[in-house]
């Protein structure tokens, strides 16, 4: 399987994140079970728009490109899942400001010469609150 066949669907799960949260979640903590429990949303806080995802590494940071992206002041990172499957229309959501970007000493704005180096981590200001390690059976 190519992995840029699994892109669209990874933006589906990142644009969910765009969705107004119901009811109370204040014990909302993420775990290992759902499918892309991974997957980071990126967002613009001025424009409130979805402008890339990434990949948590840890639960403070996350890899991504880094072609798109200014200062960490600017963003919010996104993780969610869908806590309740009866109603996956509204899902378990968690926001956090980036403290930091760090890029690949080699990033470009180039296409061309990005292949080999758009990536960067990506550090939140606090963590995600994650339960504890599951096991798949």
């Amino acid at each position: 399987m190519d992995l840029r066949s699994l892109l669209p669907l990874l933006t589906v799960v990142s644009l969910a994140s765009a969705q107004i949260i119901s009811g109370n979640k204040e014990n909302c903590r993420f775990n290992a079970d759902p499918i892309f429990s991974w997957v980071v949303g990126v967002w613009e806080k001025s424009t409130n728009k979805y402008v890339g995802h990434g990949a948590m590494i840890t639960s403070v940071a996350f890899v991504t490109s880094c072609r798109e992206y200014k200062t960490p002041e600017l963003y919010t990172a996104v993780g969610q899942f869908i806590w309740n499957t009866s109603n996956p229309e509204d899902p378990c959501m968690q926001e956090r400001n980036i403290k930091s970007i760090q890029k690949h000493p080699q990033c470009t704005n180039s296409p061309e010469t990005a292949i080999f180096f758009d990536f960067s981590a990506m550090r939140m200001e606090t963590a995600f609150d994650i339960t504890g390690t599951t096991t798949r059976s």
